[in-house]
């Protein structure tokens, strides 16, 4: 979720930035899978400016985003949190669940929590 919100989160849901993730290079799912599903010269682009020791650009920035648009990255983030989620669902089904009121409000706040996370995956 945090992922999504760096690249794609409004100033409304931050507080800070949009796109702060790209303009701070953070190295994370967004920047891996446009790597892997670009062509070479975009590769070599987005390489360049993830290394360079200069601020990135607004331009550069966009640049990037725009990539990340035509490489459908948001897309697979998406997919990937949601499948992440289904998967947290299943293991937190499958815990015993005993007479023990602490252990009952300890699965129900990991159910909570993965709930808050799986709503970034339905944007």
């Amino acid at each position: 979720r945090d992922d999504l919100l760096g690249v794609w989160g409004t100033t409304a849901e931050l507080g800070k930035t949009p796109a702060g993730d790209v303009y701070r290079r953070k190295k994370s799912l967004p920047i891996l899978h446009a790597l892997e599903h670009t062509n070479p010269g975009e590769q070599r682009f987005l390489r360049e400016v993830y290394q360079q020791e200069t601020p990135m650009t607004g331009e550069q920035v966009e640049e990037v985003l725009a990539i990340f648009g035509h490489t459908r990255t948001k897309a697979y983030c998406c997919t990937f949190l949601a499948e992440q989620c289904r998967l947290a669902h299943e293991a937190l089904a499958s815990v015993p669940r005993i007479n023990n009121p602490v252990a009952a409000r300890a699965l129900d706040d990991m159910e909570t929590l993965v709930h808050f996370v799986e709503e970034a995956s339905k944007e």
